[in-house]
């Protein structure tokens, strides 16, 4: 009678935070520094505000990366330990100055993020600008045979 026979925090009707964070466990650090990766900030943001939204968890600083004076729309926080880090994964899609604001490990899925758009290119591609790769491929068996 006293006990429920499963989990209901894992149920799509419970609170996102009693979930846990959508991260794998494996990933998050377990030594400093503990990193997170805020994004879909609006550009009116600022440390002093993000550092409200963070008030109840450890954390030690704030970088929010401007171009031209006016704030890029992501940031970093750094957390004092890892269980700081984890609860504010669990905040991810939260609502922040109307915004639902993007909390992710610092480094995942944000790689190429402001290096422009040489850096989003796989560098493991060959650059099709320097090549005819229109092309068909050479066979020796077809010489002579057009493709248009």
């Amino acid at each position: 009678y006293g006990q429920p026979l499963f989990d209901r925090s894992v149920l799509p009707k419970a609170p996102k935070a009693s979930r846990g964070p959508d991260v794998d466990m494996s990933k998050i650090p377990t030594q400093p520094p503990f990193t997170a990766f805020i994004g879909n900030l609006p550009y009116e943001s600022c440390e002093s505000k993000i550092e409200q939204f963070f008030d109840k968890l450890k954390f030690n600083n704030v970088r929010l990366p401007n171009e031209g004076g006016r704030l890029r729309g992501f940031g970093y926080v750094e957390f004092d330990d890892r269980e700081s880090l984890i609860e504010a994964l669990t905040m991810n899609e939260a609502m922040f100055m109307n915004r639902k604001i993007r909390i992710d490990l610092a480094g995942q899925n944000q790689s190429n993020q402001g290096e422009g758009r040489e850096g989003r290119r796989d560098h493991q591609e060959p650059d099709k600008l320097m090549s005819d790769w229109r092309r068909a491929p050479a066979n020796d068996d077809q010489e002579g045979t057009e493709f248009f």
